[in-house]
């Protein structure tokens, strides 16, 4: 009797130097066609973190107006804790309760929420008209005029995303202008 082998034993000798090559270089080839899907999609993510944090924190503003009918401040913030005199919200927001009814935070008047965007984020966040703060009044309105908070990739690489806040306070989000115009990111 003779012991043949089994024929799903083969000789496992390891790679050639060319078998080697070609699957490195389709590895490389693979993780390049892959690494701008992933940036995008990255990107994308953390605008849509941006949008559902300022998102929360305008009803959270508009909700507190109407249940303690009182004036609350949403305005840029760096940190937290003061307003940032300009219509950029990149770094953040924070919401105040405005009892003095002077659109500033004095030390009496307590912080409801804030929202800080991480160090390296790279979604940039412009007002529409330089807008600098949004005042609820009590019956949750906010004062003055529509708002559009547009986020933006400043490399263009995302379509930018919008926060439109109506004169009656309605928020919503789109991915358009008012009138269905394009969404323009900075001034």
């Amino acid at each position: 009797m003779s012991h043949a082998r089994p024929f799903f034993i083969l000789n496992n000798r390891g790679l050639t130097l060319i078998e080697l090559i070609i699957s490195l270089t389709t590895l490389t080839t693979l993780i390049a066609l892959a690494t701008p899907s992933l940036l995008t999609l990255m990107l994308r993510s953390e605008q849509t973190t941006a949008v559902n944090g300022f998102l929360s924190h305008f009803y959270l503003a508009r909700s507190l107006a109407i249940q303690q009918e009182q004036h609350l401040v949403i305005c840029p913030s760096e940190n937290g804790e003061s307003c940032m005199d300009s219509g950029i919200w990149s770094r953040g927001l924070m919401v105040f309760e405005d009892i003095e009814r002077d659109g500033l935070l004095d030390a009496n008047e307590p912080i409801h929420g804030k929202y800080i965007l991480p160090e390296a984020s790279k979604i940039a966040i412009y007002s529409s008209q330089y807008r600098k703060k949004v005042i609820y009044h009590g019956d949750g309105r906010p004062s003055g005029y529509n708002l559009t908070l547009t986020f933006c990739d400043p490399d263009d690489r995302i379509e930018p995303k919008a926060l439109i806040v109506n004169n009656v306070g309605r928020i919503r989000i789109s991915d358009h202008g008012p009138g269905g115009s394009p969404l323009e990111c900075g001034y």
